[in-house]
């Protein structure tokens, strides 16, 4: 089977980027031609195991791109057996959703007057209206119910896959083989100090600003954040959140490979988040023995709760919320307890099936 797979850029870095390389990996190695159709390439793509094809893009705004490439599907259609997009584009058999509906996260009578926002709601509308012919593929049952109640879309067109955990990033033994301790001397941390642990590049969207502010209120906790840099404007916003006097306990560690050992140092992942369509850090850290505090607007919040093995913050995030959250979490053996149900939780198989799941629809029976 030919297959064209269409996504505005690929990125060396973008978690979407890699469902869509990693899945068009898995349906050639089945023996199936894969060719990927984007309007750009961000960093290096090493071994992309397929064909990419490059779609002139003269508009460099992200509804532009998607235009661009919408245009280009249809010029050639007639190349493949099977059109696949990872954003929301015209003439698509089976759309792969990353998101959520732009519609719930786009509010505002006055949006309606914006031609981006057109753009963007015409486009999901091609794939998600009940007159549409676009299979979907969900990560989450709380993105599927979100589509349907704007667009009514039937039960019948959806499918939810897995999450897809990496395996090899699964390293629960970590926390007890003697990494915990050098990972928390190399930082600085003393053996009885709590350690609070985020992970994400974009701040705001992660609320990482809830967990800074909180911070205050446990002078015994130390709160490391990987993916912002120190020295850069995020970093110092993010700081600025923090009381000044504890400003020292803050520790803004930049990008870091080893976050398994990383997880290890730490007591707790604090990802209070304000948007969040699935959250696989939620689902590493469960893998990994790494007890969570979360909100109910990530996608694999469930998961925490499934487990018992954490504290799912539900409606609106605020201080106290949060600080009620970390108390609980500091009761007696409570972090202990959370760790045990976690590693049991992640030894789960399933929780890594995702994109083989997706690559079998991909090239199946369409349903």
């Amino acid at each position: 089977m030919r297959l064209g797979i269409a996504i505005s850029n690929l990125s060396a870095y973008g978690g979407l980027q890699r469902d869509c390389l990693s899945i068009s990996r898995n349906i050639v190695a089945a023996g199936h031609d894969v060719t990927i159709l984007t309007t750009e390439i961000r960093g290096s793509i090493a071994n992309p195991g397929c064909s990419i094809r490059i779609i002139e893009a003269n508009n460099r705004t992200n509804p532009g791109r998607d235009l661009a490439l919408g245009t280009a599907l249809k010029a050639h259609r007639a190349n493949f057996d099977r059109m696949i997009g990872f954003n929301k584009l015209p003439m698509l058999d089976i759309y792969y959703s990353g998101d959520r509906s732009y519609a719930k996260i786009k509010k505002g009578a006055w949006r309606s007057f914006s031609p981006r926002y057109r753009t963007q709601m015409r486009l999901e509308e091609l794939c998600f209206a009940p007159g549409s012919h676009t299979r979907l593929i969900m990560l989450t049952e709380r993105q599927q119910d979100e589509y349907q109640s704007v667009w009514k879309t039937p039960e019948k067109r959806f499918r939810r896959i897995s999450p897809n955990l990496d395996s090899a990033r699964r390293m629960p033994h970590l926390r007890t083989d003697g990494t915990r301790e050098r990972i928390r001397a190399e930082l600085g941390i003393a053996p009885n100090t709590k350690v609070w642990l985020s992970i994400g590049s974009s701040a705001w969207v992660k609320g990482f600003d809830r967990a800074a502010a909180a911070l205050d209120a446990f002078p015994d906790t130390i709160w490391a954040v990987v993916g912002v840099l120190p020295s850069s404007d995020m970093g110092s916003r993010l700081l600025q959140n923090v009381a000044a006097r504890a400003r020292g306990r803050a520790k803004m560690l930049g990008i870091r490979q080893d976050i398994p050992a990383i997880m290890a140092a730490a007591d707790v992942l604090i990802h209070p988040a304000r948007i969040e369509t699935t959250g696989t850090v939620i689902v590493e850290a469960l893998a990994n023995g790494l007890p969570v505090i979360t909100t109910d607007t990530c996608g694999f919040a469930p998961f925490v709760e499934k487990a018992d093995a954490g504290v799912v913050i539900t409606g609106s995030c605020s201080y106290r919320n949060l600080v009620e959250a970390v108390a609980k979490a500091r009761e007696s053996g409570q972090l202990e307890v959370w760790s045990s149900r976690a590693e049991v939780f992640g030894s789960d198989p399933s929780l890594s099936l995702g994109h083989e799941e997706a690559a079998r629809l991909f090239v199946g029976e369409l349903w």
